[in-house]
Parts: structure tokens; sequence; C-alpha cells
């Protein structure tokens, strides 16, 4: 479950949204490519993925009951960079055989390591952002993500505006910077100078706390798949283009929507530790069954009032009444 975690983190989740967009723009899909990389953007707007969400969670409950905060920052920085390998090992191996022959090369080569490098900086970030939400920092962290989610919006409307994909990537690594120096300057501020988090040890086991690591490894790794088998069906199927891009919004609607109470209340996390920790295993299985399927409920609905929508909104219009124009 560990690699499942970092395999199925949002790493992977990034780039395979971000290489089917720009496959389909260079296929001359514009419409389409810019649709995937709005949805894309607004989802790394609200938070990571869901396998990353699930590893750095348990790693700060766990690390929380010692207080140690350099320990904390050391064991966060491991996960992120085992996170980041997992990604990219994840995007070569599947990603490559297929955008290759949207792309070329050079041209894959070229924005897979801007993405690359765009994707590790939102994974330090997720560092800085883990130990906030960790210590109950949420003015900080609302800070960080309106900012970054400002960031990346204008760094997308300028990509579109220039009609460059690798602009767009390398937008989001710039902002994610940003948003880790914001979340750093607000550890600092609350207990840089203390060696200990200001908060109660409370008991904690990872062998118990399973089932949502479990889950959101899953989910995490289903999503990725998902977003990789819609890259590979475009070099056979480019009269599916327009189904593609719905089944990305639906995917990463039902990302977002799962993702929401882990990172913004921690209810869905909290509940459980207490239930592990009361020796209630079968609360916890509930209880996690319940969050996803609410999740795929409130994922799914997103999903058809896009569908219903679809033909009032511009963006999502040319989704299904796409045709061929000029590549990005």
């Amino acid at each position: 479950m560990y690699f499942a975690g970092i395999i199925g983190a949002r790493g992977g989740n990034t780039i395979g949204l971000l290489l089917v967009a720009t496959s389909l723009g260079f296929a001359g899909f514009a419409p389409v490519a810019a649709t995937i990389s709005f949805v894309t953007l607004f989802g790394a707007f609200i938070g990571s993925g869901l396998g990353t969400v699930a590893l750095r969670n348990a790693s700060v409950a766990y690390l929380r009951s010692a207080g140690e905060f350099r320990a904390l920052v050391r064991w966060l920085a491991y996960c992120t960079v085992l996170t980041a390998l997992g990604s990219v090992t994840l995007a070569v191996l599947l990603a490559y055989p297929a955008a290759r022959l949207s792309l070329g090369d050079g041209a894959f080569w070229r924005l897979f390591a801007i993405a690359g490098a765009s994707v590790f900086a939102n994974h330090v970030a997720a560092v800085s952002s883990g130990i906030l939400l960790a210590s109950r920092r949420f003015r900080y962290l609302t800070i960080a993500n309106l900012v970054f989610g400002v960031l990346v919006l204008l760094a997308c409307a300028i990509a579109v505006k220039l009609r460059s994909a690798e602009l767009a990537v390398l937008g989001m690594g710039l902002a994610a910077m940003t948003q880790t120096a914001i979340g750093c300057w607000g550890i600092w501020r609350d207990f840089g100078r203390r060696r200990y988090l200001r908060t109660q040890p409370h008991a904690f086991s990872l062998r118990a706390i399973g089932p949502d690591w479990f889950a959101a490894s899953t989910a995490g790794t289903i999503l990725t798949a998902g977003q990789f088998l819609s890259l590979a069906l475009l070099k056979d199927s480019p009269s599916g283009i327009g189904a593609i891009g719905l089944f990305s919004v639906m995917l990463q609607m039902v990302n977002i929507f799962l993702f929401v109470p882990t990172q913004i209340s921690g209810y869905f996390f909290q509940t459980l530790v207490r239930y592990a920790n009361a020796g209630q295993p079968a609360k916890t299985w509930r209880l996690t069954c319940l969050v996803a399927l609410c999740g795929a409920a409130f994922g799914l609905a997103s999903f058809a009032l896009v569908y219903v929508a679809a033909p009032w909104i511009p963006i999502f219009r040319n989704v299904i009444a796409y045709g061929p124009m000029q590549p990005m």
C-alpha cells in the first residue's frame, strides 16, 4: 500500500492530464486541450492528489505523536522525493509509447522535463501545506492556496494567448514555488524558533489507518490509469476525443470532491483516527466506503451538470461539438 500511494500520487495525475491535453492540442483539437488543462489546473487549485494526501496525513499524524519538528520536515521531504520519483517513473512507462506518436521524441521529452520539474515543485509545496494543515494554521494555508490558484490561472491565460503548452506547465511550477515560499513563511512565523510543534501527543498506528490509506491510494492509481488510458486511445481513435475530454472532466471532478473532506476540514481523517484508536475497524471501513461513495456521487453529479450545461458554456461546448483546429 505504501508504494501504491507513491505511484498513485498527484504527480502522475498532473503529468497524465497535461500530456493528454498537449497531445490533443498537437493533434489539432485545441478547445478540448484547453478544457482538460483548465480542469486540471482547477483541481490543482483545490489541492493535491489522493495518494499524496493519504501519505502526507499518515506521516504528519505519526510524527505529531512524537512532536519532533525537524523529524517531521525530514520525513515529509523523504515522502515527497519518493512520490515524485514514482510519478515520473509511471509517466515514462505509460505515457511515452502513446505520446511519442502525437508529439514526437523531441517535443515529448522537452515537455516532460518541464512537467517533471513543475510536478516536483508541486510536491515541495505539498510538504509546506502538510505542515500547516497538521498544525491547523489555516490562515497561511488559505493564502498560499489562493495565490497559487490565481498564478496558475494567469499562467494558463497567458499560455493560451501565446499558444504555448510548455508555458502553461512552467507557470504551474512557478506558482507552486510561490505557494511553497508562503507556506514556509507561515511555518517559520508560527514555530520556526521552536523545536516542538504546539500540539498534544496522541496515540496513532499506521497499520490502524490502513483502510484510508488503501482507499486513497487505489483512487489515485485508478485516476492516473484512466488518464493514461485516454492518452493511449488517442492514437487509434481520434473520433473519441470528445468522449476522452468528458471522461477526464468526470475523473477530475471525482478527485476534487473526494479530496475536499480530507484537505479542508480534516474531519474524515480525524474521525478515522479516532475509530482506529478505539479499536473499531468495522466503523473505519464503513466510513471509508461512505466517503468514497459520496465523492463518487458528487463527481458523477458534477459530470452530469457539465454535460447538461455544456451547450451554454463555451469552453465545455467545444468538448462536445469539437472539430479540427490549428494545433496549440
